[in-house]
């Protein structure tokens, strides 16, 4: 489709939030890893810096673990879920352990249907699409805009100190913490 090289220009939207991370300290690696955006919704459009990456062995290339914060209490075998809105998951994922049947969009949060819960949930619970066995790559270096039709590549870091985690844009649970701190050394700091 496209042929040579190419300048794009993009601006990024106020409304996403860069991770701040002490950059001096930051290692990334170099070339990065092709990126498949298929487990993203059709109308993502970002890739936030700090987004969490991981290796899909099936494809040989990196996609995002999607995460996101319960909004309202949600009882063992509830079949509803209220999350922060705009989140990255889709019909058909799963999360907390049952798949998503829908997604109702609201102006405070997101309501899921699901199937019933195997455990109980409380407000500020990060739950996300991480199984134990998925290889970590760590967090994406930069912000750049989501295009389907092109190949495009992805940056992990492998060495991150200081992560202010109220600057991420999606939450990250302490088991994929500890995986990050397996691939290298992210450090969290909570503000």
């Amino acid at each position: 489709m496209y042929k040579g090289m190419f300048l794009k220009r993009t601006t990024i939207p106020e409304k996403i939030k860069e991770a701040l991370w002490w950059e001096e300290q930051c290692v990334r690696r170099e070339g990065g890893y092709d990126f498949d955006p298929s487990n993203l919704p059709d109308d993502a459009k970002w890739l936030p810096k700090g987004a969490v990456l991981k290796f899909v062995k099936e494809t040989g290339k990196a996609c995002v673990v999607k995460s996101t914060r319960v909004k309202e209490n949600a009882s063992k075998s509830a079949t509803t879920l209220k999350i922060e809105k705009d989140s990255y998951f889709k019909v058909g994922d799963t999360i907390a352990g049952v798949t998503i049947s829908n997604i109702v969009k609201g102006s405070d949060y997101d309501t899921l249907t699901v199937g019933a819960l195997t455990d109980a949930l409380k407000v500020g619970d990060t739950i996300d699409d991480y199984k134990d066995g998925d290889i970590i790559l760590g967090l994406q270096y930069d912000t750049f805009p989501i295009e389907r039709d092109v190949n495009q590549q992805v940056t992990p870091t492998l060495v991150v100190r200081e992560v202010v985690e109220s600057s991420l844009m999606y939450p990250i649970s302490d088991k994929v913490k500890a995986a990050l701190n397996k691939v290298g050394t992210a450090q969290f700091k909570i503000q």
